[in-house]
């Protein structure tokens, strides 16, 4: 669904913190090999969120649970 850009890329909810300096808070995309093994490239991927997971249906399509008790359908933009 996201096309072969996303070809064995990580996603990964960092919840961080809301006390102090915020940090964390975001989802990182973190980018491997053709082989899966080494990483060559880490974004962050989606912020303003509070993120406790991520995960993908068997079409593809990305939902994002989030601290608020939402769940967001991610949507790749063409």
């Amino acid at each position: 669904a996201w096309g072969p850009e996303y070809l064995n890329d990580l996603f990964i909810a960092e919840f961080g913190s809301s006390f102090g300096e915020p940090n964390g808070r975001d989802v990182v995309r973190v980018e491997l090999d053709a082989a899966g093994l080494a990483v060559t490239g880490q974004t962050d991927f989606l912020a303003g969120s509070n993120p406790l997971d991520v995960t993908f249906d068997s079409v593809g399509n990305l939902f994002l649970a989030d601290f608020s008790g939402e769940i967001f359908k991610v949507e790749k933009v063409a």
